[in-house]
């Protein structure tokens, strides 16, 4: 039988077993441990569940994907251009012939434009275009207009938001706050209200120069017995005096009702034989400085003449060569 010495402890058989015995227990005890611990957390999460980890978006993706170089910070966008105005089904099956779009009125946006007209010439040319079953003139419209705006007013649509425009009462809404804002709106007001008939002009001329600047502004918001009395304050004395007759009295005191319809006849009445005087005075006119002028060419030719023989007698002779001596 073998002797084991005191430096061989660990070498003896049944110290060796007793100590692999006891690590094999210990490590048993260890992972019945974990595994209880284990089971105790998942039965946990059954009765309260954690709320799912928070979702990430497009951006924070791109975010976390895009490792692309410096380089690619001045590389052009590859996103397809936006449209402000949504293409509905109804809208797809309209198709646009390209005579219309030759004759349809371009809007650019400038100062001098009038949106307002614009826009009814623009709808009255639509309107008249035939469109397929199931969509409207409305829908022609909208698949119309972005050809039309050009300039600071295609610029405009091409910034709003993205398929932001669904409707034509939607364009109709944030067209004219754009183009025609509160300062113009109270510049044509202020020419409304302080329209004047002009000397020798026509009743009947003043009545209509003065419908185009209420045209031109639509939304002065003034009401009729309003727009009559602007009206009628700016008119000559001459045509005060032709409406007191009319009037059988002072005009401005009549009922309104009766009012009206006397300036309506008065005008009517008026527009024949006054187109025709004030045609006449202006031949009149043209013919008198027609000799005007005839009198100061022929002045003017005299005058010319006189100078030009000055002129002849003023020189002096020519010099003469000296005689020879024989």
């Amino acid at each position: 039988m073998r002797r084991y010495h005191q430096g061989d402890y660990w070498n003896h058989p049944l110290i060796y077993r007793r100590t692999n015995n006891r690590w094999r227990v210990q490590e048993a005890d260890l992972v019945t441990t974990r595994y209880r611990a284990a089971l105790e957390a998942a039965a946990a999460a059954e009765q309260n569940p954690l709320p799912p980890p928070p979702k990430q978006t497009e951006a924070e993706t791109a975010v976390v994907i895009d490792d692309s170089g410096i380089g690619s910070l001045h590389a052009h966008d590859e996103k397809e251009p936006t449209h402000a105005i949504a293409a509905t089904p109804r809208m797809r099956t309209i198709a646009i012939k390209l005579g219309v779009l030759a004759v349809l009125t371009h809007f650019y946006g400038l100062s001098k434009e009038c949106q307002y007209a614009f826009l009814e010439e623009f709808c009255r040319y639509c309107d008249i275009q035939p469109v397929p079953a199931g969509s409207t003139s409305e829908d022609y419209r909208l698949k119309a207009v972005p050809f039309v705006l050009k300039g600071d007013a295609g610029v405009w649509l091409s910034r709003l938001p993205d398929g932001s425009i669904r409707t034509w009462a939607k364009f109709r809404m944030i067209f004219p706050d754009r183009f025609f804002p509160a300062s113009k709106t109270s510049a044509l007001k202020r020419e409304i209200t302080e329209a004047k008939q002009e000397y020798d002009e026509p009743i009947g001329q003043y009545w209509d120069r003065f419908q185009g600047l209420l045209q031109a502004c639509p939304n002065h918001k003034l009401g009729e017995k309003e727009i009559y009395s602007i009206f009628y304050v700016g008119l000559t004395v001459d045509s005060k005096n032709d409406l007191n007759l009319a009037a059988q009295g002072d005009f401005s005191k009549t009922p309104f009702s009766q009012a009206k319809n006397i300036l309506e006849r008065l005008i009517e009445a008026k527009r024949s034989y006054e187109t025709t005087r004030v045609q006449y005075r202006r031949e009149a006119v043209h013919a008198a400085e027609a000799r005007n002028d005839e009198k100061l060419e022929a002045r003017f030719e005299q005058m010319e003449k006189r100078l030009l023989e000055a002129v002849e007698k003023a020189r002096p002779p020519p010099p003469t060569a000296p005689k020879e001596t024989h």
